[in-house]
């Protein structure tokens, strides 16, 4: 039998399925804000579960990427519906099945809310074309809060399946000159910069400087008193992305002030220190 466990708790999961939602004529119905009447249905058999999205407004994340239609299911996948977070699981083949309550009642608790996710709305512009880099940076801030969970558990791995694909995202867009917003260029580059320390990978340091370098933005000093950090820390580094950089700051200097002109120099320092790695 398979079951979904929230906290503490085990939901047994009845053969054929079940729907999750704020309705209550939901299997598990959920006191949540931000769920759907009918958010998912989970369809069971002896061997399989597979989740679909009933058309709900904030979605559904499997390992923290989100559901397009109907996926199937593995044991230990995390599954989070507003912000209501399970783990799939399946109990002993020949394990008495445990008694819950028929429609049990998940309220969030303050443990669990900081994995709450909304998935930001489309944005059309007046050409029609969708907006998405504030999108990508709003999913990005939260999706970094359910990342700090998974690294303080030891699971860096995690953290870095969650944010890979905004992180992208954002560097696409920076490469098509479409990240202009300073708090959202900085909001990546911290992102990566939790992941370059997590997961000791030099390539998100990478990230950082390609990212600056396409937004033709001098680094600031918070993410350069960090680099210095972690440039020490990761096992290997590509010296190209932070000669890149600089060559591509250096080409403009008539242009910077005195102050970026001082950060500059700093990052100059870092080069050095990555060199005599």
């Amino acid at each position: 039998m398979f079951l979904l466990r929230i906290g503490n708790r085990e939901i047994p999961l009845p053969q054929g399925g079940c729907v999750l939602g704020r309705g209550g004529d939901c299997q598990v119905v959920l006191d949540d804000s931000l769920a759907s009447r009918k958010h998912a249905f989970l369809k069971v058999s002896s061997n399989s579960v597979t989740l679909q999205d009933l058309g709900s407004r904030n979605g559904v994340y499997v390992n923290g990427e989100r559901v397009d239609g109907s996926i199937a299911l593995r044991v230990g996948d995390e599954i989070l519906i507003g912000q209501s977070q399970f783990v799939l699981q399946q109990g002993l083949k020949n394990e008495p099945p445990k008694v819950e309550e028929p429609k049990p009642r998940l309220r969030s608790s303050p443990s669990n809310t900081e994995d709450a996710i909304v998935h930001p709305p489309e944005t059309i512009d007046t050409t029609g074309r969708r907006l998405d880099v504030t999108a990508h940076a709003d999913l990005l801030g939260l999706l970094g809060t359910v990342a700090d969970k998974s690294i303080a558990q030891g699971r860096p791995e995690q953290a870095e399946r969650l944010l890979t694909r905004h992180l992208t995202q954002m560097l696409q867009a920076a490469r098509g000159s479409r990240l202009t917003e300073p708090a959202e260029i900085e909001l990546a580059a911290k992102q990566a910069m939790k992941l370059a320390n997590a997961t000791l990978k030099g390539e998100w340091i990478g990230y950082i400087f390609e990212l600056y370098m396409h937004t033709k933005r001098v680094l600031p000093a918070p993410i350069i008193d960090a680099l210095y950090e972690a440039v020490r820390k990761v096992k290997s580094i590509d010296h190209a992305p932070l000669q890149n950089y600089l060559s591509s700051i250096r080409s403009r200097t008539g242009e910077l002030s005195a102050a970026e002109r001082f950060l500059v120099q700093r990052t100059e320092g870092l080069e050095r220190v990555a060199k005599s790695r």
